[in-house]
């Protein structure tokens, strides 16, 4: 499929206009989604369709006339098939909200085995090194310092690029970052084994508390959009069918 190319960021506000997005670095961005909506976005495809949206939450129809802006565009480009750009966002949209329920269940999961672990000073590595959600546990660490210095504490690698774009069940389109690739680069997984064994498993209670509450909010964020998405005729039939697969069919 053609790229969508996102409609600028803020151009559906009134005057005055705050900012374009090539004018926000990653880091900002990054930062805009912690501090006004409590998660990270996982991979930079997932923060440049998050902060896409966030322009459109004052404007009337919200996420559906983002998604009108999308089709508008491809018809101007003069597009095989306009529509397929709104289902294929909106598949997207289902993928990112697929992969934050299934990330707060895995770390949910976690943090009852952390819990039972008697001593607080042996290294998570140690304990619970074969559990697969400590990767996701290692994803916020990483995301969460980087953001919090603007840069300057990072893991050795982009810990916003995308291992991969697979297609899930029922059509949604699935980014999947780094860390929870079925197989994880050497540079990644080398760098998790380090982090777990520097990483006790008391500090690995609070830490595993706040990257639930992340997920949580993640997972808040996209169901709204889906749901925000159903007053668009297009991209009604795919986000009903996310909305019901989630568990969050009204």
């Amino acid at each position: 499929m053609t790229d969508v190319v996102q409609p600028t960021l803020f151009d559906a506000l009134p005057e005055p206009r705050l900012m374009e997005p090539d004018e926000l670095t990653t880091l900002e961005r990054m930062e805009v989604m912690r501090q006004d909506y409590g998660f990270m976005p996982t991979t930079r495809d997932e923060l440049n369709a998050a902060i896409g949206l966030v322009g459109f939450e004052t404007t009337p129809g919200g996420t559906a006339r983002h998604l009108n802006e999308i089709l508008l565009h491809q018809k101007r480009a003069v597009t095989n098939d306009p529509a397929q750009a709104v289902r294929s966002v909106t598949a997207e949209y289902d993928g990112f909200a697929r992969r934050a329920q299934s990330d707060h269940q895995g770390l949910i999961n976690l943090q009852g085995d952390v819990r039972e672990l008697m001593n607080p000073r042996v290294s998570i590595g140690e304990d619970a090194g074969s559990n697969s959600a400590l990767r996701q546990l290692v994803r916020f660490m990483d995301l969460d310092a980087y953001t919090l210095t603007k840069g300057e504490v990072w893991p050795g690698f982009d810990p916003l690029k995308k291992a991969a774009r697979v297609r899930g069940k029922q059509g949604a389109r699935m980014i999947v970052d780094r860390y929870s690739a079925s197989e994880m680069d050497e540079e990644v997984e080398t760098h998790v084994r380090d982090v777990l064994a520097a990483t006790t498993v008391g500090q690995t209670r609070v830490l595993v508390d706040r990257a639930v509450a992340d997920q949580a909010r993640r997972l808040d964020f996209w169901v709204s959009k889906l749901r925000e998405s159903r007053n668009h005729g297009i991209a009604r039939p795919i986000a009903d069918r996310a909305l019901a697969h989630l568990g969050e069919a009204e």
